[in-house]
Order: structure tokens, then C-alpha cells, then sequence
């Protein structure tokens, strides 16, 4: 029977105070020492049954069978806002968790290349060159070293789509609408007419109900549905941003160091199948949320390949380097950004299109017929 951590950490007035405490601080029993199996806390931002959720769960029940902890998940920030858990982690307040980077800018500016538009169509693909990146980028690993967290794995996200209360099917449909965007869509919505607003997610559907907003992007076609906004934005479209953010499951630093080496490897061997899980997670959402979108009566549409192609050429290169005037501000080296930009693209472009899960609206698109 598992030890819940709430109350563990309450019982640390009592004679086993100094077990608990560690134990809360996030090392106690790591790694299964003489101490046992540790009780840990996980933070997630996510609904429970999110693909996002499904993923970070996962990871936990490995750790349980590999003997390193038994973990009691906190959903939708229930234990740390979203914003917290890369600090909550590295302080111990939890042990892992699972975090969108772009909460985190300043601490995370390498990874935030995952925020450029236009980089892959391929989230699954995306995904995998990722971690590819964090197994051989020394700059990559100080940057989560210097958080004071371990990255377990990252996590694939759909593509983003628009949604809106009027159609947006060619670029100039942008102009003059207030879209919601976050990270650097918001920078790319607006060269290309729209005005971007910086709202919550949590905002996004009484915002579009009561007009405050014409609709939304930086939101996956499958948590959109899963949240209602098709009922206030029935327009659903792929201006062919592509992959706009990626999933990350982080350990706490020290936790981390206190597994034993078979632990270690053990862990890393997983990150393929941890990222190949969560794109099926994500694929089954994608299917559920076509179909109750599709039963809603709207059908998705896709830009044509002559508007996707006049949307890239508006916006060119800019993205790019925005994401590099902000590493570069967060103290990363200019010529540590290019080259760190130039193997990525190289490994996306290894893999694009290879993936056999399609984590896009086109399988939304072909079962609308």
C-alpha cells in the first residue's frame, strides 16, 4: 500500500520527522536505499485525462516498477500553478512533473526553440529529435542542469490550429481580428494582420462568447474540443504553423543523482518509448475530438498550400530570430544558438514525415471525407 506524501509531510512533527521531512524535500529513499521506496509528489497542469496527463503518468509507473518511487500525481495544478513547476521541482515542494517550456523563457531558451513556427509539421518526429538533442547537446543539459532539474523526456504536442468564431481560411482572413496567441505566434499573427491578446487559457471561451476575441491559436485541435471552444469558435482551421510547443518531464536535480546506475540507464533507455506512448495518447484525443467535433456540424479546413506558402513568406526568417534575440538575452552565446538551431533542423529533417502517427487535423480532415 502506498504511502500518501500529503501525509507524510504532515506527520513530520511527530517521531519520524526527520524520514518525512527528506521525504518532502524530494531525496528520501531515492533509488530504493535502505530507506525504501520513496514517496514522491508529481506536479501536472493538465486535466487528468489529457494525452499530456497520460504521459506524465506513465513516466511514474516506471519509476514504481523500476523500485525508484511511488508517486502521487497532482493534476490541474492542484499541487503547483503551471507557471511553478520548473521552480517547485528543482526546490523539492515536487519530485517530477510535466511543464510546457514556453512558461519559461529565461530559464529554459534553448528548448524554446520548439516555440518557432514553421519548424516541423511533424510534432511526433519533432518530439523525437528533441530528445535526440538533449542526449548529445552539452548546452542543451547545462541548461536544465542550471534549473536544477533532470529532463526525463520530452512529450509531443499537436500542431496548433486557429479557431474562430468567423472563418480564417486564407491569410488575409487575419487582418484586424483579435486572436489569442502566446510565445512567438503571437509575433507571427501579427505580421501577418491579426492582433494578437495575451489571455489565459482558462479566458478563452467566455472571451470568444462575449466577443472580447475573434478566436485563438497556440492551442492543439485536441484540447481545444476537449475544452468546448468549438461551441464559441465552430471555425476550425491549419494555416500550417506546425509544431508550436512540446512537453516536458522533468525530475528533481538531486533525485536525479541519488538513482543508482542501473536506474539511470534504465530511464534513458525509456525516453523512445516514453515519447512513442505519449504520440499515441495523443492520437487517440486527436480521433475522439474529430469526432465530436465533426458531430457538432463544422468540419476543419486546411490552408491550401499557396496560402500556407504566402503565410511563410510574410513571416520568413523573423521567428527565427526572435528565438535567438531571446536566447541570446538569457545569456546563451550567439554562436552557441546557431549551431544548436542548425543540428536541430538537421535532425528534424532526418525525420519529418517519417512518423506513422499523423498528430495534425488531416486524419480529421479524411474521416470528414
Amino acid at each position: 500500500m502506498r504511502i500518501s506524501t500529503r501525509s507524510l509531510c504532515g506527520a513530520a512533527t511527530t517521531a519520524g520527522a526527520a524520514f518525512a521531512l527528506a521525504a518532502c524535500g524530494g531525496v528520501a529513499g531515492a533509488g530504493g536505499g535502505d530507506a525504501g521506496t520513496a514517496s514522491w509528489q508529481g506536479a501536472n497542469y493538465m486535466p487528468e485525462q489529457n494525452s499530456f496527463s497520460r504521459a506524465f503518468v506513465g513516466v511514474t509507473e516506471f519509476l514504481a516498477e523500476e523500485g525508484v518511487a511511488d508517486t502521487e500525481v497532482f493534476h490541474q495544478e492542484s499541487l503547483l500553478a503551471a507557471a511553478d513547476i520548473l521552480p517547485g521541482i528543482a526546490d523539492g515542494r515536487a519530485n517530477v512533473g510535466i511543464i510546457n517550456p514556453f512558461y519559461y523563457p529565461g530559464e529554459l531558451p534553448l528548448t524554446n526553440v520548439a516555440s518557432v513556427p514553421f519548424m516541423s509539421q511533424d510534432p511526433a518526429s519533432h518530439t523525437d529529435a528533441m530528445n535526440e538533442m538533449y542526449r548529445s547537446s552539452e548546452a542543451l543539459q547545462a541548461e536544465y542542469d542550471k534549473a536544477g532539474v533532470h529532463l526525463v523526456s520530452f512529450v509531443p504536442v499537436a500542431t496548433t490550429i486557429v479557431g474562430s468564431s468567423s472563418p480564417i481560411e486564407t491569410v488575409e482572413d487575419f487582418d484586424g481580428k483579435q486572436i489569442r496567441a502566446v510565445g512567438l505566434l503571437s509575433d507571427t499573427i501579427s505580421q501577418i494582420g491579426a492582433n494578437p491578446v495575451s489571455i489565459s487559457a482558462g479566458e478563452v471561451y467566455q472571451s470568444v462568447e462575449t466577443g472580447v476575441i475573434d478566436g485563438y491559436t497556440s492551442y492543439p485541435f485536441d484540447i481545444a474540443i476537449q475544452n468546448s471552444f468549438h461551441e464559441v469558435a465552430p471555425h476550425v482551421s491549419d494555416p500550417g504553423f506546425g509544431v508550436y510547443s512540446v512537453g516536458a518531464i522533468l525530475m528533481n536535480g538531486s533525485d536525479w543523482d541519488g538513482l543508482t546506475d542501473e536506474q539511470r540507464s534504465a530511464m534513458e533507455a525509456q525516453v523512445d518509448t516514453f515519447a512513442a506512448d505519449a504520440s499515441g495518447f495523443v492520437a487517440s484525443d486527436l480521433e475522439e475530438s474529430c469526432t465530436a467535433y465533426l458531430e457538432s456540424g463544422s468540419t476543419p479546413v486546411e490552408f491550401s498550400e499557396e496560402e500556407r506558402e504566402k503565410l511563410r513568406d510574410q513571416v520568413g526568417d523573423s521567428q527565427i530570430e526572435s528565438w535567438k534575440s531571446d536566447a541570446v538575452a538569457a545569456g546563451v552565446e550567439a554562436t552557441d544558438a546557431d549551431a544548436f538551431l542548425e543540428e536541430l533542423q538537421s535532425q528534424i529533417a532526418e525525420r519529418e514525415g517519417s512518423s506513422d502517427t499523423d498528430l495534425s487535423i488531416r486524419p480529421c480532415l479524411a474521416q470528414a471525407g
